[in-house]
């Protein structure tokens, strides 16, 4: 079965997706005839739409993407530039959030939204690990709380460097400094073996964020959840992860208690021109 098909009918011969291709998969001549699979198509594919998604015509179909099955962007719906700069700027870290679980179907729209984020070579080796509910986020933040006495207790560089002292004097008294009380968490891994997996888990999360955002949903990077999770043992097995898979980014996520009305200042934008 051929990696994509054209069709001939539709086709003006432009050569676009030729140009677009980035593994240079698809060859044209530009002679009249319609753009064709490269000799070694089956192996330098990495099946990323792009030659469907830049067709004006329609003309083009991956063996596992026909163009009937991919949505057309509805550019009525895009915002602006003065729009999503003002979304950018308004997101904030939240850090006290409603008691109310979200509902599994916002949760999922959104991580589905996240997985639209670039992956290396499209590999979409990323995965998603998600605690639902404050009975479940609660146990995690709980675990991470013990790891911080055990650095404590051993006298690490981090028990210091971060305060741990006072996390955990605060979980203590009744306040979660891992979590912040948040009622959902979203984890993003990736197989150990796979190279890119830090940089593709980063960038789907930071699309998370903002797709949270989107929906009035709160958000806050878990750091101390994280690198609990990297370096000890019962945490990560807690988290289920599937394979050998390692967990690269973390999320809360929940209502935000309150509204925030300004934008706060940020430092002069260091920017160097070469």
């Amino acid at each position: 079965m051929p990696i994509f098909t054209i069709d001939e009918a539709l086709c003006d011969r432009d050569g676009i997706c030729a140009v677009e291709c980035p593994t240079g998969t698809i060859d044209f001549k530009g002679d009249g005839t319609p753009p064709s699979p490269s000799a070694d198509a089956a192996r330098t594919c990495i099946n990323c739409g792009h030659c469907v998604a830049v067709c004006p015509h329609g003309a083009i179909s991956l063996a596992a993407m026909p163009t009937g099955d991919c949505p057309e962007i509805d550019r009525g719906l895009l915002p602006s530039a003065g729009a999503f700069d003002h979304m950018a700027r308004s997101r904030r870290s939240i850090r006290a959030y409603k008691p109310d679980a979200l509902p599994q179907s916002v949760i999922e729209q959104i991580i589905e939204t996240a997985s639209y984020a670039p992956t290396g070579t499209n590999t979409q080796l990323r995965g998603w690990c998600v605690a639902n509910g404050r009975e479940k986020t609660e146990p995690l933040a709980k675990m991470t709380i013990h790891w911080m006495e055990q650095l404590l207790g051993s006298k690490h560089p981090l028990a210091t460097g971060y305060a741990l002292d006072r996390v955990v004097t605060a979980w203590k008294n009744g306040y979660d400094g891992i979590l912040r009380g948040a009622p959902s968490l979203v984890v993003a891994h990736a197989p150990k073996q796979y190279m890119g997996g830090s940089i593709d888990c980063h960038i789907a999360m930071t699309t998370l964020e903002l797709a949270a955002f989107s929906q009035g949903i709160g958000a806050c990077w878990a750091g101390f959840l994280l690198i609990a999770a990297n370096s000890w043992d019962p945490l990560r097995e807690a988290l289920n992860l599937p394979g050998d898979s390692l967990p690269h980014a973390a999320m809360m996520l929940g209502y935000p208690r309150f509204s925030y009305h300004r934008i706060p200042l940020r430092k002069k934008t260091a920017i160097s021109w070469l």
